[in-house]
């Protein structure tokens, strides 16, 4: 018979992370019966999902060491086409491929032998947006063409999402404080945000938090000290937003779906994880989320350039601070911005120098730029650590790992630690250790024991 293997089991063999193993068996990749909440792998299976992720692999890698031996050319512009992926349409009459830049820019569909008038324009000519004036080099720059009747002006990605304005400079009707404002901003080199993509940017940063939250993964509550798994607490979820400010604010008749379909929202996602723990009352953690944008200046402009402040922040926390001043229950919050952050705002958070940044009995707070999904917090707050999980996944496997790395050398030096000389030697919190000591000794020649009522590994 078969060996039967946990996800833990089938990870540790084929040195992935739990959670990728349990994606796949999620999505049916890899065959697996489930009983009750738990899953298990035979051993053949796991055997034949990597022979066959090996096959798909050699078979793509002759599919492009193939096509990279035909030298195939665009069609059209005559430049060679090194990826299928590069191939957007072939000709309509020979079937000979055109590249994605021919099809998109230039609307070109056949090849230079069958084309039934003359192109309007030329290949290799340099295009530029109609609104901003810089160069569109390829078809991930281009989205639309003007809206106006007739004009044939093509639009950057930027210019041709701003709201209700997918005109060329002739056509706009943006008024002249909002054009000075688009113009400082190109010449200062600066972001500009458009309001549609920070709405696309709220949607999916509360879409990664809704999946990450359902994902088996375990936390710690810092008021009662418990640790908890959260497949095993009761969730229960609320969403607000700031729809009715935005139809306020908007001097132009728009209905609700334009509203948020084309509008940030500022959306609040709240969500609270309740368990019952031996000897104490009901658990609760609060996971909040806090998008916040310049409804205003998204509103009069259709886009906003300049990131977020300590000021503005400020005020966030502090309305945070009120609300949850008589709850005695821990949130972990996370302040997302499409524009992103200021040092001041950054500072505040993390700290600088000799200040240690903010820190409170019942909140933990990171912030997130959308732009670029890097996420800050404050090192010195242990509490915040286990909700890297959630907010930055990848920040805490990062940290486990290079810990891990510390204590392993630790050890080669010392036949055993505790939990207590790691937490003091590295400066980390309790939570990780024990993390790590249980990998290690799951992966290495290494024990686990309690010793004078102190969690200890060494070396078998």
């Amino acid at each position: 018979m078969d060996k039967i293997l946990s996800i833990e089991e089938a990870a540790e063999i084929l040195g992935l992370d739990y959670k990728t193993i349990y994606r796949r068996v999620r999505n049916g990749e890899i065959p697996a019966a489930k009983f009750g909440r738990v899953y298990r792998i035979r051993e053949s299976d796991l055997h034949k999902y990597f022979d066959h992720q090996v096959e798909e692999v050699k078979k793509d890698a002759m599919e492009r060491k193939t096509f990279i031996e035909q030298e195939v050319h665009c069609a059209f512009c005559q430049r060679r086409i090194y990826s299928r992926l590069s191939i957007s349409y072939q000709c309509e009459i020979c079937s000979k491929p055109i590249c994605i830049d021919c099809f998109t820019l230039k609307k070109i569909r056949f090849c230079t032998d069958h084309i039934k008038e003359k192109p309007s324009i030329i290949p290799h000519k340099e295009i530029k947006c109609g609104r901003c004036g810089k160069p569109i080099v390829g078809s991930l720059t281009f989205v639309k063409k003007c809206k106006e009747p007739n004009c044939e002006e093509m639009l950057c990605k930027i210019c041709s999402a701003l709201v209700d304005e997918p005109f060329c400079k002739t056509h706009s009707k943006l008024d002249r404080k909002s054009e000075e404002v688009l113009k400082n901003a190109y010449q200062k080199g600066l972001d500009v945000v458009p309001a549609v993509d920070a709405r696309e940017m709220e949607k999916a940063i509360m879409r990664d938090i809704k999946n990450r939250i359902s994902m088996p993964i375990s936390l710690v509550d810092p008021v009662s000290q418990k640790e908890f798994l959260v497949q095993n607490t009761k969730i229960e979820t609320s969403i607000q937003d700031s729809l009715d400010i935005i139809l306020k604010l908007n001097s132009r008749k728009i209905d609700k779906k334009m509203a948020e379909k084309c509008y940030p929202l500022n959306v609040n996602f709240n969500t609270i994880l309740s368990t019952r723990i031996k000897g104490l009352k009901r658990m609760k953690v609060h996971i909040d989320l806090r998008v916040i944008s310049r409804l205003q200046k998204y509103v009069e402009h259709g886009f906003d350039i300049e990131p977020l402040n300590s000021a503005e922040l400020g005020e966030a926390i502090d309305k945070e601070l009120k609300n949850i001043e008589h709850q005695k229950e821990f949130h972990c919050i996370l302040f997302s911005s499409p524009t992103g952050w200021d040092k001041t705002a950054i500072a505040m958070v993390t700290g600088e120098k000799e200040k240690k940044g903010f820190i409170h009995q019942y909140i933990s707070v990171c912030l997130l730029d959308l732009k670029s999904s890097k996420v800050y917090y404050n090192a010195n707050d242990e509490k915040v650590i286990p909700y890297l999980a959630i907010f930055a996944p990848e920040i805490l496997e990062e940290l486990i790992t290079n810990i891990s790395r510390l204590i392993e050398d630790r050890l080669l030096e010392t036949n055993h630690l505790t939990v207590d000389e790691v937490t003091k030697k590295f400066d980390v919190s309790n939570w990780i250790v024990k993390e790590i000591f249980t990998n290690l000794s799951r992966k290495n020649n290494c024990n686990l024991d309690i010793i004078n009522n102190k969690l200890t590994i060494s070396v078998s």
